[in-house]
């Protein structure tokens, strides 16, 4: 449109016929008035292309600061599960020696699963190496695997030290002196200080969700299922407390304490780690 005015004006002042001093002056005014405006026109389709140009260039440089506090994250999290399962695996190893193998529970059926300290901490070995992959590669099936594997020991791990002091305490248990001194605090403090150490590190993808509790609950199961058949084998359960108490009715009330304890662990961890507005609250 402006350019149609100045064009317009410009055919007014090529008239043949003369103009009077005031319509030359409109002319004038007119042609100053519009070529500012095209002037200004231009200017702010200058100005809007280059902040177009800074925005895009503000965006491209915060896509690479996220890319690369997430590799960083992702390096930091595949450093703490290599330590993590490179300690769990050695310790777990130990058990495979002549002087781990002489003691009482070795010999009979079921080994070192028979007590939940070790079924837990086997669990807590493969967790780590699963989480390791996912942190090489992070494929979604593959997260979410370690996700749920990480959420569900959790609550065992933390019932298992709890206990195990407990009883400690109590002097209702003794450490084996055919174990080294430092087998116990590993098994029974070290364990729970990895499991802290990766929410720690791997709190963003720690949810909690609902189906964890149900892979945690599926874990008590198979560990008592473990223990009914030690039992029909050598003749007695792992812990003295099972066999003093009046079986079936016994296992059935150890099964719901232990159930019970390790779903209020879950939970706990889930009410005080994963914000509220998350989707896994909603699952």
């Amino acid at each position: 449109m402006s350019c149609a005015l100045l064009q317009g004006v410009d055919m007014l002042a090529r008239k043949e016929k003369p103009l009077k001093l005031f319509d030359l002056a409109l002319a004038a005014a007119f042609r100053q008035i519009v070529s500012h405006n095209l002037a200004e026109s231009g200017l702010k389709k200058l100005r809007g292309t280059e902040q177009q140009r800074t925005a895009m260039r503000s965006a491209q440089l915060a896509d690479t600061a996220c890319a690369k506090g997430l590799e960083v994250m992702r390096t930091a999290q595949a450093c703490v599960h290599l330590a993590l399962a490179t300690a769990f695996a050695a310790v777990w190893g130990w058990h495979l020696t002549p002087q781990a193998n002489s003691q009482e529970v070795a010999k009979k059926f079921g080994w070192f699963f028979n007590y939940l300290t070790f079924f837990s901490f086997s669990v807590q070995l493969i967790q780590f190496f699963v989480c390791l992959l996912a942190d090489i590669k992070p494929k979604r099936q593959l997260v979410s695997i370690s996700n749920d594997l990480s959420c569900s020991v959790f609550g065992m791990a933390v019932f298992v030290t709890i206990s195990y002091y407990y009883l400690l305490f109590k002097g209702e248990i003794e450490d084996s002196d055919k174990a080294p001194a430092w087998i116990s605090p590993v098994l029974h403090s070290g364990n729970v200080l990895a499991a802290v150490a990766d929410l720690w590190v791997s709190k963003p993808n720690r949810t909690f969700h609902m189906r964890a509790l149900v892979l945690s609950q599926s874990l008590v199961i198979g560990y008592l299922g473990w223990c009914i058949a030690a039992k029909h084998v050598n003749g007695s359960f792992p812990y003295d407390f099972m066999n003093d108490m009046e079986q079936p009715s016994g296992m059935m009330k150890t099964a719901a304490a232990l159930m019970a304890i390790v779903a209020a662990i879950f939970m706990l961890a889930r009410v005080s780690l994963v914000p509220k507005h998350s989707k896994a609250h909603s699952a």
